[in-house]
């Protein structure tokens, strides 16, 4: 409990500082469960206990589930066995949230670690790529705004780290 806790505190300190209005409530919000190294699906229809990922989706370097869509936005899990190439969502916003796992994470010209309990956000239009570095992968809630159908990606250079 007591590492989620802090990790709200830094999810705090880094939305306030980029201007996004956030309690300390609402950031405890964005960890619950994420302490434990598991990804746990609750939607309206039902609540699933864990992801159980397949050994094709354990095997392949990177996995994607829906979990829920709308117009305004879509709700996924990923894994990240390996790296995802640098890329560019020019029409979409990309939140991640990491429940497990540790790794690199690239956006635009900054490279940063990144580990339980952090969030990355990635505006439209931003370079950015991300590395794994765990034995078992990394795993993520993510968020795309609007709804992500797969087809906004657009390959660029790489920027090194």
């Amino acid at each position: 409990m007591e590492s989620i806790v802090r990790s709200a505190a830094r999810i705090f300190r880094n939305l306030a500082g980029w201007g996004r209005p956030v309690g300390m409530g609402a950031a405890l919000a964005l960890l619950a469960g994420c302490g434990d190294a598991r990804l746990r699906l609750i939607t309206p229809e039902h609540i699933q206990p864990e992801v159980e990922w397949s050994d094709q989706e354990r095997a392949d370097p990177f996995a994607r589930r829906l979990v829920h869509s709308e117009a305004g936005s879509s709700t996924h899990v990923l894994l990240l066995r390996k790296e995802e190439a640098a890329h560019v969502h020019d029409h979409h916003d990309r939140t991640l949230i990491v429940a497990a796992g540790s790794g690199w994470a690239r956006l635009g010209a900054r490279n940063f670690r990144y580990g339980p309990g952090d969030v990355i956000t990635i505006p439209r239009g931003a370079a950015h790529s991300l590395e794994n570095t765990a034995d078992a992968g990394s795993q993520f809630f993510e968020i795309f705004a609007p709804a992500y159908d797969g087809r906004d990606w657009r390959a660029v250079k790489e920027s090194p780290r």
